[in-house]
């Protein structure tokens, strides 16, 4: 099956909510596409210089080490490296919850204990910065993500949040009220499908919300 979507990846959206953030005054509920850009993390995602190029492992001498198989000749019929378990959202389809890699039983040995992950030196500084930044936000709790795939599901979302942020007191009990903002990040498509056809669209919406 296939569908008529947006290639937007969501950079404007996720980099307003940084902007958002940085300031220091608005917490952000951020509505984003399933599997778009986040605030963040967007500057190594989607990127010409992928994270991992930017990371050696570092043996327990301090020293980086080099590529190496982890099997020897006789182990290379079962795969150049083991099967790799996913790190990224859960499946939602029963039918992707049940397959898994095969798990080759005595393939390859176990990984050396004592390794650790460097970020290489001319990256370090601005990894840092960044990963510092998340963490405060984090802390502070002033940003919460809210995914959706369907247009009838971020339509829903979208007025579900739009009542909270209308009912929402501060500590002091005031409203919201005209510190609270709607900053809608669309990508719009040129081209028009009737509802009935329609599967999903791809805006990207950082709600911000004024702290003071």
């Amino acid at each position: 099956m296939r569908f008529l979507d947006n290639f937007s990846a969501g950079t404007r959206g996720a980099a307003s909510a940084e902007h958002f953030l940085r300031t220091g005054q608005y917490a952000v509920i951020f509505l984003h596409r399933q599997h778009s850009l986040q605030p963040f993390s967007r500057h190594y995602s989607h990127s010409t210089n992928p994270f991992l190029a930017l990371l050696d492992v570092v043996g327990e001498d301090g020293k980086v080490k080099p590529p190496e198989l982890d099997s020897n000749e006789e182990d290379l019929a079962g795969g150049l490296f083991p099967p790799i378990s996913s790190v990224g959202t859960p499946a939602t389809s029963p039918t992707l919850q049940m397959r898994s890699l095969p798990i080759l039983d005595g393939a390859f040995p176990p990984m050396d204990h004592g390794l650790t992950v460097q970020v290489r030196p001319p990256h370090l500084s601005p990894m840092l910065k960044l990963l510092r930044s998340y963490k405060l936000v984090q802390s502070m709790g002033i940003l919460h993500s809210i995914p959706f795939v369907s247009i009838d599901e971020y339509l829903f979302l979208l007025r579900g949040i739009s009542r909270v942020m209308g009912q929402t007191k501060d500590k002091e009990g005031k409203e919201v009220g005209r510190r609270g903002m709607y900053y809608l990040a669309a990508a719009v498509s040129d081209f028009f499908i009737p509802h009935t056809r329609m599967v999903s669209t791809t805006p990207f919406h950082p709600l911000a919300i004024k702290r003071s």
